[in-house]
């Protein structure tokens, strides 16, 4: 399991990328922000260690 840290690390590391994407396919600021969150939330519920991006990527695109 991750620690806060790591989680906070990764989410830092990631958080512009995924609402980026997310503004991309939705074409709204506030959907995008919406997704964003939700997809840090689901990661925080996973918790476990695994390829982060490749996960986030994912996780945002079904949203």
């Amino acid at each position: 399991m991750l620690s806060n840290d790591q989680f906070t690390s990764y989410a830092e590391r990631y958080i512009d990328m995924v609402y980026r994407v997310a503004l991309h396919y939705l074409k709204s600021a506030e959907y995008a922000e919406d997704v964003t969150q939700n997809v840090f939330v689901k990661l925080l519920q996973y918790r476990k260690p695994f390829e982060y991006k490749a996960l986030i990527r994912m996780v945002a695109r079904n949203q």
